[in-house]
């Protein structure tokens, strides 16, 4: 019964609970009175992480990268061991669910100078790594890995934070030269999943355990809300 009396409640409050003998229908509801969710519950994030290696082989998705190759062409494994060798290795994976949508992503790679160096100097000193797509390294996306004097066999760690517009293929290509050796490396990819449609966000009552789910369209004049009561203690 208390149930009962707090979802009646929850309706009048927003005048939409439907006259007596009418039939249970979609309301809608002003967008003054809802605003779409910019945030997700803990309790709907999940995470999707990648190792690599093993396989002790790259492997690059090759649509991505440039043609032309380094010097002494292409790296195939973690660990390489030949200076003039760039390296290039795509993670790829499937979403949660197709209720699920991106909230952020995360590459760290871990690597190794083969040939020291100073400022300057054609050696480990000057490489670098990039997001690439489409053939190309993409705008923003290219970071030096060393700075000032460079020893062989000096290791070091790079974490890159990803927006969501370079994960929307389920997809990342990352491209690593020349006198470096990739030697592990991860991707971290943050999803929301809603219990709510495709294209919805969930809402809850203020003062209950009402749930309701909303179109979170930007822009949009009016959302369409279906309701729905969330069990005691949860």
């Amino acid at each position: 019964m208390k149930r009962l009396l707090i979802l009646a409640l929850a309706l009048i409050a927003l005048r939409v609970l439907p006259s007596s003998g009418a039939a249970p229908q979609e309301r809608q509801v002003s967008s003054q009175t809802i605003s779409p969710i910019q945030f997700c519950p803990r309790s709907q994030q999940h995470s999707i992480n990648l190792t690599a290696p093993p396989p002790q082989a790259a492997t690059p998705y090759l649509p991505d990268f440039p043609t032309t190759p380094c010097s002494a062409g292409w790296e195939p494994n973690f660990g390489g061991t030949t200076t003039d060798r760039c390296f290039r290795h795509t993670f790829t994976w499937k979403a949660p669910g197709p209720e699920c949508r991106c909230l952020s992503g995360e590459l760290t790679i871990h690597y190794k100078a083969l040939q020291g160096g100073g400022p300057g100097s054609s050696t480990s000193v000057n490489d670098g790594v990039g997001i690439d797509s489409g053939g190309q390294v993409v705008p923003g996306t290219y970071q030096p890995l060393y700075s000032g004097t460079v020893t062989t066999g000096q290791t070091g760690t790079k974490t890159i934070p990803l927006s969501c517009d370079l994960l929307k293929n389920n997809r990342l290509s990352f491209y690593v030269q020349d006198d470096t050796s990739v030697t592990s490396a991860t991707l971290h990819v943050v999803y929301c999943c809603s219990s709510c449609p495709a294209g919805q966000v969930e809402e809850t009552f203020p003062g209950t355990n009402l749930k309701y789910c909303c179109e979170g369209k930007p822009g949009a004049p009016r959302f369409c809300c279906t309701a729905k009561e969330r069990p005691e203690g949860q």
